[in-house]
């Protein structure tokens, strides 16, 4: 039976590795806020595996013709597409294996104030990415809460991370990421100004030639997501989750989002030593030397291949 048109964006950020010397030295120093989005790499590829043998994986090409109406025919299984923001070092390391063994390709997001920190990909790392595996899209240079900033600040944002990307990948870079969830109407209307013609949000919801390219929804794949759960957004059932985040929107109006920032890191049990994504972009900000912007190295410098050998799981 032929499925409705419609697709579901799934949001990753770090595939880890299985040992547990290996994931400690991932997640060392790093808050909750970070950690509960480190997918291990036996859970990955059990995740691809069944994506693979359900569904089928919206590349970036297929993205303009799925939001062209004038094609808008049924699909006979599944569609599905995969993210990655951030641009952690073990997207490639690690998820990035995977995904070539079994042919499929992901957008891979990337805060260009993180290029060449610590746990974070290089520039020419991310220059050598094979495209058939990855696409390099805008994660905002510093990270930060966009709907929070003025319009030049977020114009300075999406134009600068665009920019160095662009001159990374060596392709138009038109996909955008927003961090943290902070997205609304503004911050919507001044990327597409900038040129982005498609928005990756937080908002959990299938994907349809009506919701448009600039409102692209996304469920979030934790490290306690089951197989079911990732079974069953396949199918575009993501009640449960709309539900979770109509709920969450409430505190959220009612606290305002610096307190509201700071009961979710006392939920979480975060601690103070332990830093979240904004300490990480100003770290790396603070150690660039003067060649670097925002951690970007210089063209030609000498990089490793772009992955090795699938990784080895944990029996």
């Amino acid at each position: 039976m032929a499925m409705p048109r419609r697709f579901v964006s799934l949001m990753y950020h770090n595939v880890v590795r299985d040992d547990d010397a290996g994931a400690r030295a991932d997640a060392a120093g790093l808050g909750r806020s970070i950690t509960s989005y480190f997918v291990g790499a036996t859970a990955f590829a059990q995740q691809l595996d069944a994506i693979a043998a359900t569904a089928d994986v919206l590349s970036y090409a297929n993205l303009r013709p799925f939001f062209d109406k004038a094609t808008d025919a049924p699909a006979a299984r599944p569609l599905v597409q995969l993210t990655f923001d951030d641009g952690w070092r073990g997207t490639v390391d690690v998820a990035g294996p995977l995904l070539a063994e079994r042919g499929l390709q992901a957008m891979l997001f990337v805060t260009t104030g993180l290029i060449g920190a610590p746990r974070f990909l290089a520039a020419a790392e991310l220059s050598q990415l094979p495209r058939e595996t990855f696409h390099l899209g805008s994660h905002t240079v510093t990270h930060r809460f966009l709907n929070e900033l003025p319009d030049a600040e977020i114009r300075d944002e999406l134009r600068q991370s665009r920019h160095e990307l662009e001159d990374i990948a060596g392709y138009e870079v038109d996909t955008l990421s927003i961090p943290n969830g902070a997205c609304d109407q503004r911050v919507v209307k001044i990327a597409a100004e900038c040129g982005y013609r498609y928005v990756f949000r937080s908002d959990v919801h299938a994907n349809s030639p009506r919701t448009g390219p600039l409102n692209i929804g996304r469920a979030a794949i934790r490290a306690t997501t089951r197989l079911e759960t990732v079974a069953r957004y396949l199918q575009g059932d993501l009640r449960r989750e709309r539900l979770r985040s109509t709920l969450l929107s409430l505190p959220k109006r009612t606290l305002g989002p610096h307190r509201y920032r700071q009961l979710r890191q006392l939920l979480l049990g975060q601690v103070r030593t332990e830093h979240e994504m904004c300490d990480l972009v100003r770290s790396a900000v603070q150690a660039a030397p003067p060649a670097m912007s925002h951690g970007v190295y210089p063209r030609g410098t000498s990089h490793p291949t772009a992955f090795g050998p699938a990784t080895r799981l944990s029996q």
